[in-house]
């Protein structure tokens, strides 16, 4: 190698070192996507990089899909319980309906806020943010006094049990919205992976 040769090389390098540095702040600025100065780097220390992306990449994926199986062995439970559920409160309602009668128009009429009501917050699974509904009870002292001359105690057990069945409801729904979006970002963790 002759002199002229190192001196290119060394120049060569020093222009990479100050773009490199000269890209990094810019990176921290936020002006410059972080990728951009990976072609800066030399080819081991963009390996490594790459390979632990690569890394957290795949352990992102293996905690969605843990997430992803573990809901969907929830959905398929709720569902089953649900569909008991749903037939105990009808039941119910036919039996409260034999006991007291058509008694619909003093529910509606004794009603004038919501007893239960939706929460939506969010968590956060592997930077995904999943939407989570609870329910938030009210004051319930409105209905209790519909039937207390005939079948009230079955209009008590018709509205016990289809609270049980709303409860479910809610558990499902925010069963199924989470699971959509823990789909959706499965599906593009996978495609990056």
């Amino acid at each position: 190698m002759n002199v002229m040769h190192i001196h290119w090389l060394t120049c060569a390098w020093l222009r990479n070192l100050t773009t490199y540095k000269a890209k990094r702040v810019a990176a921290k600025k936020g002006t410059l996507d972080l990728s951009s100065f990976m072609c800066c780097l030399p080819a081991s220390q963009s390996l490594m990089c790459f390979s632990s992306g690569f890394e957290l990449l795949k352990k992102k994926a293996d905690a969605l899909k843990m997430r992803f199986q573990l809901m969907l062995r929830e959905i398929q439970k709720t569902k089953m319980a649900m569909s008991q559920e749903a037939s105990d409160a009808f039941f119910s309602l036919s039996q409260a309906q034999y006991a007291a009668g058509d008694f619909r128009h003093k529910v509606i009429e004794s009603v004038t806020t919501a007893e239960i009501r939706l929460e939506n917050r969010i968590d956060n699974v592997a930077g995904v943010k999943l939407p989570v509904f609870t329910e938030v009870e009210t004051s319930r002292d409105k209905a209790e006094n519909i039937g207390l001359t005939g079948g009230g105690g079955k209009i008590q057990n018709c509205r016990e049990k289809f609270r049980v069945l709303l409860k479910a409801l809610v558990k499902l729904a925010s069963l199924q919205t989470s699971f959509v979006t823990l789909d959706e970002a499965l599906k593009v963790t996978n495609r990056r992976v």
